[in-house]
């Protein structure tokens, strides 16, 4: 199977984050989707999450004769994420070693759901709007 750029660049990232834990020194011990992880000053974690790309994805349609935008900006793994409708911010939060996730909300009277999905090395975003997947 061969990777696209992205993939490898997510890969390289994931391999770097690997290392900085790896560095780390001893505060805590979390177990995390069944992995025991020892030695992790949350500190130098919060920096990594700072400094991790950001994924972007944007949707744009059409809905009631009205033209729509919805957007999200994802970290990865370390789970920051920011989703705005129609220029107005709907999510700002992280979730620590995301594994997915999805998030309702409305355009009028139209029931939407974006939702995060965790694939091998990188993540799937999908917006459906009354039951029906936006491509």
């Amino acid at each position: 199977m061969k990777l696209s750029k992205e993939q490898l660049d997510q890969l390289k990232a994931y391999e770097t984050a690997e290392q900085t834990i790896h560095n780390m020194k001893v505060n805590v011990t979390l177990t995390l989707e069944g992995i025991l992880l020892k030695n992790i000053d949350l500190h130098s974690l919060s920096i990594a999450v700072k400094e991790e790309q950001m994924a972007e994805r944007t949707w744009t349609f059409e809905l009631d004769d009205h033209r729509h935008v919805v957007e999200i900006e994802h970290g990865g793994p370390l789970g920051t994420r920011v989703i705005q409708v129609d220029g107005q911010m709907v999510e700002d939060s992280s979730k620590f070693w995301d594994t997915g996730s999805s998030y309702p909300f409305t355009i009028g009277e139209h029931e939407c759901v974006l939702t995060i999905e965790r694939q091998l090395i990188n993540y799937q975003y999908r917006l459906s709007v009354d039951g029906r997947e936006i491509v």
